[in-house]
Formats: structure tokens, sequence, C-alpha cells
């Protein structure tokens, strides 16, 4: 490493850097002493990332923090089809790019216009301009075949099977899968690479949670069981930050963002805020639900079929071995802990 490159502050881009996983891992980056392109359709104000990153520093005790960061917010929207141009401009010179931009909702074709159109313009663009740049993904939890985890037992680690039915699936996981296969392709072809694969995000504004069942109103049907795979939202920043500023891969590698520490639908429930759950829960356990869908056949809501069904509510042990043993991260506070910060907000 020359003597200017121990000097100058990492360069890093993130894009969706507007959102909820990507605004604090911009933060992150900034509080670890990076400069930070945060890419986003509409730029958030200069009070966000002061909240942001204060609540980072809070998140970590200080730890790792370094001088020189700052955070320059861009707006760019990377659906356009002359986001090209642009991207090129923005990578050239960037050690890392954090690619957090992503459609939450909508069917197969606006994910493929705001999901998979980007990242193939951003996989161009840093091939074009920074090949030597590393790229971390921002996928999904979502993208394993939890039923056939289930029937295989043990504890869920970055081997799993991914989803062997996807059009059983929902079009995020479609898409979630689909950028995973342009990046996984990029970095067949030289490009580093990291795949992180974040289970339930969850923290301020965000404990509710689609696992625990389906919500009418204030009346819930209660369902699923075992634990629900879930990381904070600082945790998750944390663990993007130090993937991003490490040093560049050899060959592609995928890790896995998720509290060992899962829990259950009863310890979520009941950390959740007084007055934030339902007025009426009905509990619908496995097999009644099973059993309904087998009843219903074609007509069953989404949510009770097979795929669907065992990627919301059938819960598994999971691993964050690999995170822990590549980068020293830690999830650092408990569940409960974290409910218990939101509760005070």
């Amino acid at each position: 490493m020359s003597e200017e490159q121990t000097t100058t502050a990492p360069r890093v881009l993130v894009t969706g850097a507007s959102g909820f996983i990507g605004a604090h891992a911009a933060a992150e980056l900034a509080r670890r002493g990076a400069q930070v392109l945060a890419v986003s359709r509409t730029p958030r104000p200069a009070s966000d990332w002061d909240r942001a990153r204060a609540a980072m520093q809070a998140w970590t005790g200080g730890e790792g923090g370094a001088p020189g960061g700052g955070i320059q917010p861009l707006a760019c929207d990377l659906s356009f089809p002359a986001a090209g141009e642009r991207l090129e401009a923005l990578v050239e010179g960037v050690s890392a790019v954090v690619h957090a931009a992503a459609r939450l909702a909508g069917g197969d074709v606006e994910q493929a216009r705001d999901t998979l159109g980007p990242t193939r313009a951003l996989v161009a663009a840093m091939e074009a301009r920074a090949p030597s740049a590393l790229l971390v993904l921002v996928s999904s939890f979502s993208v394993y075949d939890i039923a056939a985890a289930r029937a295989a037992g043990g504890v869920l680690d970055e081997d799993a099977a991914l989803e062997a039915a996807p059009e059983a699936r929902d079009a995020y996981t479609r898409a979630k899968l689909g950028q995973e296969a342009i990046v996984r392709a990029a970095g067949a072809r030289g490009l580093p690479v990291r795949i992180l694969r974040p289970a339930y995000v969850y923290g301020p504004g965000r404990l509710d949670c689609a696992h625990l069942g389906v919500r009418k109103g204030r009346v819930e049907l209660a369902m699923g069981d075992g634990p629900v795979a879930a990381i904070p939202v600082a945790a998750c920043a944390e663990a993007l930050a130090l993937a991003a500023l490490a040093p560049p891969p050899a060959s592609p590698e995928v890790f896995n963002v998720v509290d060992a520490d899962a829990p259950d639908r009863g310890r979520w429930r009941a950390a959740m805020p007084a007055g934030s759950g339902a007025w009426l829960t009905l509990p619908v356990p496995g097999a009644a639900a099973r059993a309904a869908a087998g009843l219903l056949g074609a007509r069953a809501p989404g949510f009770l079929r097979g795929p669907v069904h065992a990627a919301r509510f059938q819960g598994v042990p999971v691993s964050d071995a690999r995170l822990r043993a590549a980068f020293g991260w830690t999830p650092r506070h408990r569940f409960e802990a974290v409910a218990a910060m939101e509760a005070e907000r």
C-alpha cells in the first residue's frame, strides 16, 4: 500500500442511501472514517445524517470510530436508462460500493426496473471504471429455501440451499435471487464481490414484524413457530461497513447478517411497546394453516401457500458464525434491549 493510500480516507459509494439500511450504513461508514457518496433519488437533509451518525455512535459506544469521515448526498435515479453514464462517473476512484438500492414491493415488472436494472448498470459501471473496487451487495435472507432447511434440520448457514421454487415466492425474492446471480457473474469475471444477506431488519420505527402473523386492522392471526431470523438495523449497518472497508476477497464471499440469538414469536410480542399490538390475537397452529391451504387449493391466500408460508412463518435456527469470524462482528445488544430502545422513543 502506498503512502498516499495510508493517509487518504477510503471513498465508498452507497446506493439506496435514503433507505432504512442504506442510511445507517452510510452513517457507520462515515463514522469509521470513510468519505461516503450517499446516492439516492431524494437526498436526506443534513439533520437526518447527524441523527444517523449519533445513533451509530451510541450503538457502538464509539468503538471503531475514525476521523476524516463525511457524507456527500447525491441525487441519482438508478432506474433511469441514462443512469449508467452517471454511475460511471460516480464509481471512478471509489474503493468500495455498498449496493443497498432495491425495491421492497411491487411485481416482477417493477422489480426488473428498480432492482435488477440498476444492479446491471452498477456492475457495468464498475467493470468499466472501477474494476478493482469492491462491490458489497445487500441481498436478503429471503433467498433461502426455508422449507428445505427445516426438512434438513440443523442450523441454517451460508451453505444452505437457495429457493428451489422462486416462481412460487414473491417478486421481491425473485429479484434478490436475480441480483445475486448478476453479482456472482461479475465476481466470476474478476470483480471483487461480497454478498451480505440480512435477515428481517428492525429498529427505530420498525418493530412490527410480518413474520408474527397476518393482521387486518387490529385483529391478528398469530402464525408460525420457531425463531424469527432478525437483525437490528445498526448491527446490519456495522456489518456492511466492516465488509466494505476490509480488503477485497480473491473470490466472491457470502455472509448471513443475522443474530444467532433469534427471538421466537413469544419473545417478540412480549417486547413490543404497549398499545402497538392487535386488540384481538387468534392463534393459528401450523397444522391448521396447512389444512386450510389444502382445502382452498388455488383460492388460498398467498401467505398460506407452501414456499411463501415456510419463508414467512416457519423459523429455523440460524448461524452468524461466518460474519463473526471474518470481521470480528457482533450484534452487541440482545433483542429485548433493542426493543426497549424503541419503546423509549
